[in-house]
């Protein structure tokens, strides 16, 4: 998985990183709405994908 994501265009890592940043949002978003942390380990895998990304487009430049 690391290669495929290594082989991405800086576009396609910048798409990602902004659907991520959005599905974050939501999740945080239903965590207010709904008045509690249910769901805080998709928070976490969502914000450890956020670094990843970022990480490889650091890498890069």
């Amino acid at each position: 998985m690391s290669q495929a994501r290594a082989k991405e265009s800086k576009e396609e890592l910048l798409k990602k990183l902004y659907e991520f940043k959005s599905e974050l949002f939501k999740e945080r978003a239903t965590v207010v709405t709904k008045g509690g942390s249910k769901n805080t380990k998709a928070i976490r895998t969502i914000r450890k994908s956020i670094a990843r990304v970022i990480t490889l487009l650091e890498s890069r430049d």
